[in-house]
C-alpha cells in the first residue's frame, strides 16, 4: 500500500512461541506483502510519528510496538493486523501531509473492526474527525487528559489547540464530547462551564478516581478515544509531553482502556503525547503499549449486547414521571448486567437517525436516583443536544 512504510523488521519477534501477543500480528514487514485485510480483522494497529518537511520520525509507535509486541495475550484467538506507519514520499501537487493521514486513517477504519492509532501528537485527533466529517458520520468523542486543548484556533494546528478546531468548525460531526479526567487547576473554569453549556459530559479526576465504574457509561458511548499520556501521573508516565505531580495512575487508565475495548461503538482509538527525546522514553512507550494491551483485552471480552431492547435479553423499567413525556425507562441487559436510557424521539427524529427510540448508556446508580425524584443528568444532556 502506497499509505504506509513497513515496521522495522528489529521489532519483529524472532522466536515466536505463539503465547506473545506480538506473534499473533500479520504484519506489513520489510520481507513479504502488504497483510491481506480482505477478511477485515477486528483490529488494525497504525503508527504516526512526528512530521518533518515531509519525512517523519516514527521512533513513537516502533518503540510501543517494541514493548507491545513482548507482552503475553490473553486466553483468546486474537485477529490483528498492522499496517506499519503512514508514509509522506511521494504526495504529489494535488495532496498534502493532512489529506494523507486522513486518506490513511478512512481506509484503515474501513478495514478492520477497530483501528488503534500510535500518534506521536494529540492533534492527530482532528484527523480522526476529519475522515468522519467527510463520510458525513456523526460521532461521539471521548478525550482522556489532565488539561483541555482549547488554544487559539486560528493558530496552525497543534497539540494545544487541536480540540478547539474540531468545536469552532461549524461542519464538525460530534454529537457529544466526554471530557475524563481533567485537573481543575489546569483548566479554566470559564472552559469547564462552556463544555457544560453545550452539554457535553466533564468528568475531573477526582470524581473519575472515587467511582471509577462511573466512567464506564461514559466510555461505552465513546466512537472515538483520544488517550493523552500526560493524563498519568509523573510516577506511571514520566516521558509524557507535559509532566504533572497528579493524574491518573497507571493501573487506572489500563481500567478504562479495558472498559473502552469493550464497547460496541468504538472504532478508532488513539494513544498520543510522549516526549522522544525524554531519557525516560522508552518506560513512557511501555506504559501506553500496556494501555493499548488493555484496549485489545477489553476487545475480546466484549459481550456483544442484542440492539434489540424489546428482545427477552433485556429487563425494562419504568420509573413514572408527572406526566407521559416525563417518565423514564430504563433497560438492563440480563447478561452483561450493563444499563441503558430510553430517550422517546418525535417521528421526524427517527427518520433522521434511522431508529424508533434512542438510548444512551447509562448505571444502576442513574436507575436507583431516578427512583427517587432525581432527573439524570444523562437524560437532560441528551433532550437538549436533540432539541427536545
Amino acid at each position: 500500500m502506497e499509505f504506509f512504510s513497513p515496521v522495522p523488521g528489529f521489532l519483529l519477534p524472532d522466536r515466536p512461541n505463539g503465547d506473545r501477543l506480538g506473534d499473533s500480528i500479520r504484519y506489513f514487514g520489510n520481507v513479504g506483502a502488504f497483510p491481506d485485510l480482505s477478511n477485515r480483522p477486528d483490529l488494525l494497529l497504525l503508527g504516526l510519528g512526528e512530521r518533518k518537511d515531509g519525512t517523519v520520525d516514527n521512533r513513537y509507535p516502533d518503540e510501543i510496538r517494541k514493548h507491545l509486541y513482548t507482552l503475553y495475550k490473553g486466553l483468546y484467538k486474537p485477529d490483528l493486523a498492522d499496517a506499519g506507519n503512514i508514509r509522506f514520499e511521494g504526495l504529489g501537487e494535488a495532496g498534502t501531509e493532512d489529506d494523507r493521514i486522513v486518506e490513511a486513517l478512512s481506509w484503515a477504519m474501513n478495514s478492520a473492526g477497530l483501528v488503534i492509532l500510535l500518534g506521536h501528537s494529540q492533534d492527530y485527533t482532528w484527523h480522526i474527525h476529519e475522515a468522519y466529517r467527510r463520510r458525513n458520520m456523526y460521532f461521539n468523542l471521548c478525550v482522556i487528559d489532565a488539561s483541555l486543548d482549547m488554544g487559539d484556533e486560528a493558530e496552525e494546528l497543534d497539540a494545544s489547540n487541536w480540540l478547539g478546531k474540531i468545536l469552532f468548525n461549524r461542519l464538525n460531526k460530534l454529537f457529544n464530547v466526554s471530557l475524563m479526567g481533567y485537573q481543575n487547576y489546569l483548566v479554566p473554569p470559564r472552559l469547564v462551564q462552556t463544555f457544560r453549556d453545550l452539554h457535553f459530559d466533564v468528568v475531573r479526576l477526582g470524581d473519575l478516581r472515587a467511582q471509577m465504574e462511573e466512567a464506564e457509561p461514559y466510555l461505552r458511548d465513546a466512537d472515538v478515544v483520544s488517550i493523552d499520556a500526560s493524563s498519568m501521573q509523573y510516577s506511571s508516565c514520566p516521558a509524557a509531553r507535559e509532566q504533572w505531580p497528579n493524574g491518573l495512575r497507571g493501573e487506572e487508565l489500563c481500567r478504562m482502556a479495558r472498559y473502552l475495548g469493550m464497547s460496541p461503538k468504538l472504532t478508532c482509538a488513539g494513544v498520543f503525547n510522549l516526549d522522544t527525546d525524554s531519557p525516560q522514553f522508552s518506560l513512557g512507550a511501555s506504559a501506553m503499549a500496556q494501555v493499548v494491551w488493555h484496549i485489545i483485552d477489553g476487545f475480546y471480552a466484549r459481550t456483544v449486547d442484542n440492539p434489540d431492547f424489546s428482545s427477552s435479553e433485556y429487563l425494562s423499567y419504568e420509573v413514572a414521571g408527572d406526566t407521559e413525556s416525563s417518565s423514564l425507562r430504563f433497560y438492563q441487559n440480563r447478561i452483561s448486567g450493563r444499563w441503558w436510557l430510553r430517550i422517546p424521539l418525535p417521528i421526524d427524529l427517527q427518520i433522521q437517525y434511522n431508529v424508533p427510540e434512542f438510548v444512551v448508556p447509562c448505571s444502576e446508580k442513574d436507575y436507583l436516583a431516578a427512583t427517587m425524584n432525581e432527573v439524570p443528568e444523562r437524560w437532560m444532556n441528551s433532550l437538549k443536544k436533540l432539541n427536545l
